[in-house]
């Protein structure tokens, strides 16, 4: 039977740091907690956890100053450890330095639900774990959650991301071999995200398939969508099981190494 996977959350607020811990618990991830930076950076050496969720504000130590112990380290499993940061700044010449000190995301307290935490969570592990299953690119919240986790129950790596600027990124950086893409989001639309793709060099189609999510029909005749998708949906006309036997039939097919 495999381990489950361990999290430190290195946090001195002790109601955010019982509910973050609870809710991870629940899922089935193995949780520890530790309320300042050297108590946090003694726990990590020690028990070597498969990811960090890092506040920055933290007595003894300051998240930043565990990130640069980190970044001196020679041992391979922490260096592989995906780290999350929490913060009430969201300063972008802080998300700035995080990042540059080895950060793989960075949340805003002010701005996040525990559910938002828990995508997070996920997505840091999936991206490191190697090449996912699935990118579920979708802005609403309950459409994408629900539909992660049920192909995540379905035994799929499944990553997510709610804006086209970042599913681009994604698609180019991880190479999901499925990918459901809504058409209308924040920044590039589904639309723009196929067109980049299309002209990228580093984009394989045969290495991908793509099913669009939209709330409208009409968009089903763009030559782009019957280039570069093998299906478009309307969010109306179906439900989550039958989106996700899609999508598995999808990475059987890249699996497999079959055409479209």
């Amino acid at each position: 039977m495999s381990q489950p996977i361990s999290i430190l959350i290195i946090e001195d607020e002790e109601p955010l740091l019982e509910t973050l811990k609870l809710k991870l618990e629940k899922e089935g991830f193995k949780v520890d907690g530790a309320a300042d930076g050297k108590q946090g950076l003694d726990k990590i050496y020690s028990g070597k956890p498969d990811l960090l969720l890092l506040d920055l504000v933290l007595p003894s130590m300051t998240g930043q100053d565990i990130l640069r112990e980190l970044q001196k380290t020679q041992d391979p499993q922490i260096k592989k450890m995906p780290v999350v940061v929490i913060s009430n700044s969201g300063q972008p010449v802080e998300i700035k330095e995080v990042l540059a000190l080895g950060a793989d995301d960075y949340i805003i307290k002010a701005n996040f639900t525990i559910d938002d935490v828990l995508e997070r969570v996920y997505n840091a592990l999936e991206k490191k774990s190697g090449q996912p299953d699935v990118l579920v690119a979708e802005d609403e919240s309950f459409l994408r959650m629900v539909l992660a986790k049920k192909l995540r129950l379905d035994g799929l790596k499944v990553v997510t991301t709610i804006d086209g600027d970042n599913t681009l990124r994604t698609i180019l950086e991880v190479k999901p071999k499925a990918i459901v893409l809504d058409l209308l989001m924040p920044g590039l639309s589904g639309l723009e995200v196929l067109e980049t793709l299309s002209k990228d060099s580093a984009f394989h189609p045969d290495d991908h398939r793509i099913l669009v999510l939209s709330n409208y029909s009409g968009k089903e005749g763009e030559p782009i969508i019957k280039k570069m998708t093998v299906g478009y949906l309307i969010k109306s006309n179906c439900d989550i099981d039958d989106i996700a036997k899609k999508v598995g039939s999808m990475v059987e097919e890249v699996n497999k190494g079959g055409q479209k």
